[in-house]
């Protein structure tokens, strides 16, 4: 059975963003958390100035927890998305402190080149369904006619006071003498908060990409 705090994240559930814990525990080298070993190989990221400590400042904390949770770090991540259209999700620092959520979608032809009638023959996005996403033409399709992969960049904020905060117990701890548990359950932590929040996001913007009435 999950936590708490990543029950809304269940599999079952209907949101952009899911967390398999019986995977990540299953498919694990450490019989732990294989997210927890990729956190381990990743210290890193929690590392930005080089001092060899972890940072605990909410919003670079959970810009370092999501990185190594999705792709391309981890195959399969540990942090799953069932919408197809979105390509990538980055963590970025807004100017007022937030959190900045990039995500990158697969979005229609302009409208412009649709009434010029230019982009009618030219190669674009194929989707799927089988695979759950949208594919680029293969390099022959490229090569005999123009390409056209339109997307967009939604940039959603999420104040400071929405993120997890991590224990203050990891502040400046040396990588060295790492307490790994702690770290592995502060990151899901932090990754389970952000995600949950922008899946109450995203419920709208699904059902208007899709089509769909609203919730």
């Amino acid at each position: 059975m999950s936590p708490d705090f990543l029950r809304a994240l269940d599999p079952s559930s209907t949101g952009v963003f899911w967390i398999s814990e019986a995977d990540d525990r299953d498919r694990a080298s450490d019989g732990k958390s294989r997210y927890g070993v990729y956190l381990r190989q990743n210290l890193h990221q929690f590392d930005p100035w080089g001092e060899n400590t972890i940072g605990t400042d909410p919003v670079e904390f959970v810009a370092a927890a999501w990185q190594v949770a999705t792709s391309p770090v981890m195959s399969p991540p540990y942090l799953h998305c069932r919408w197809d259209r979105l390509l990538s999700t980055r963590i970025l620092r807004a100017e007022n402190g937030a959190a900045l959520a990039n995500l990158e979608l697969v979005s229609s032809t302009p409208s412009q080149l649709e009434l010029a009638g230019l982009a009618r023959s030219w190669n674009s996005w194929s989707h799927s369904p089988s695979l759950g996403a949208y594919l680029e033409p293969s390099e022959q399709m490229m090569a005999q006619r123009p390409t056209l992969l339109p997307c967009m960049s939604l940039l959603c904020p999420v104040q400071a006071d929405q993120l997890y905060k991590p224990s203050p117990a990891l502040n400046g701890m040396p990588t060295e003498q790492l307490d790994e548990d702690l770290l592995t359950s502060e990151a899901k932590h932090a990754v389970a908060t952000l995600a949950t929040t922008l899946n109450t996001f995203l419920e709208g913007v699904v059902d208007a990409f899709e089509g769909r009435e609203a919730r």
